[in-house]
């Protein structure tokens, strides 16, 4: 993996995380801690495994 993709790996984990976060704190916490981390896993995991499929 380059550098480059390397780079936009990271942003994706950092930015996602950090955004679900944020959105779940603005939503004033209605859902269990728990369960935004089993989605945000979800969705991430999956996009990462997409992308490192397809920059192989």
């Amino acid at each position: 993996m380059s550098d480059w993709q390397k780079q936009v790996l990271f942003t994706f984990v950092e930015s996602t995380g950090l955004d679900i976060y944020r959105a779940w704190v603005l939503s004033d916490k209605k859902e269990p801690l728990e369960q935004v981390i089993k989605q945000a896993q979800s969705l991430m995991t999956g996009g990462i495994k997409q992308y490192l499929k397809i920059n192989d």
